[in-house]
């Protein structure tokens, strides 16, 4: 990475001077793949089925059509159709969209690295990630909590604990939650009490997510209790990375999208046709065993910069 600039004063740079360390960052993370072996890969952001998560609304384009399409918020379904069909390890740097996603943290359209490691464990894995992320933070120190530690040492409370419970701990903080649902509240509490806490000396990672939140994570028994093994980085009070330990069977992925979609359709949301493309592709050769992660490379290019909103690194502002 460039060390021609003085990132500490980011803002005074020039046009170009800005460019560049956007270049330089993205050279890299090529560069670090390259190293490793690890191939680039440039699959569409344009689908008619999608992999469907419950918060993540997407934005649908022809809207006359009968067959609607949506500008994609990952390149996952692209990538595991790769990986299907025999590809090794793989990464991406995409444009991906989301649907009124915006704040500090948070733009419609951003960037992310997404990248897959075959026949890995979650070791190795992890140490590739935290060499990844120090190419913007420098090396860090890493911490690992369980998602119900993390409640019980940042909110003091369990993460199965009753309504009542969690507006207790949010009433507290003076957060008013007199209007959400318990399942709101764990997400509140979450949100506005743990997040801003994580990663304030080095790297979290967050682990063992309640079988819930599993999304495309597999599920594995231990000490007595189903958990997602999925995880997530975090830096400074901000989510870096989400990753998995990847789901293989192909008719899962299926019964997994349609009870995503059904909690959109009890909370009000539009349903998404399920990408059957992945489907098919996961029938035909199964997923090999492998990790993957997404990596939100502005957030990155914050921390590297010392800027807090993602308006600032983006090369221009969202029309």
């Amino acid at each position: 990475m460039s060390q021609e600039f003085n990132l500490n004063n980011f803002n005074a740079l020039s046009k170009r001077e800005k460019l560049k360390v956007r270049a330089d960052s993205l050279q890299a993370i090529r560069s670090f793949f390259h190293q490793k072996e690890v191939i680039e890969v440039d699959t569409f952001l344009l689908g008619s089925g999608v992999i469907v998560d419950e918060h993540i609304d997407l934005m649908r384009v022809d809207k006359k059509s009968k067959t609607p399409r949506f500008l994609l918020s990952s390149p996952e379904s692209g990538m595991k159709q790769l990986l299907c069909q025999g590809s090794g390890d793989i990464f991406q740097l995409a444009h991906v969209y989301r649907k009124e996603e915006q704040g500090a943290n948070h733009s419609p359209v951003f960037t992310m690295l997404e990248w897959y490691k075959t026949g890995t464990d979650f070791k190795n894995f992890l140490e590739d990630n935290f060499a990844i992320l120090a190419l913007f933070t420098q090396k860090q120190n890493h911490l690992i909590t369980s998602y119900s530690d993390a409640f019980k040492r940042y909110a003091r409370v369990d993460c199965t604990a009753s309504h009542t419970e969690f507006e207790k701990v949010l009433t507290r903080a003076n957060i008013d939650c007199s209007n959400l649902k318990n399942t709101h509240l764990e997400s509140l509490v979450w949100s506005m009490l743990i997040e801003p806490k994580l990663g304030r000396s080095g790297f979290e990672v967050i682990v063992d997510y309640p079988k819930s939140q599993s999304a495309l994570a597999q599920i594995h028994m231990e000490k007595g209790k189903e958990v997602a093994k999925r995880f997530e980085i975090y830096f400074q009070g901000k989510e870096l990375a989400n990753g998995y330990l990847e789901l293989q069977e192909s008719c899962t992925y299926k019964k997994r999208m349609d009870a995503q979609n059904m909690n959109r359709k009890n909370s009000g949301k539009e349903t998404y046709p399920i990408d059957l493309s992945l489907i098919k592709a996961l029938k035909e050769n199964p997923l090999p065993a492998c990790y993957g992660i997404a990596i939100g490379f502005d957030r990155l290019l914050m921390l590297k910069t010392g800027q807090t909103h993602i308006s600032s690194v983006l090369p221009l502002p969202l029309q």
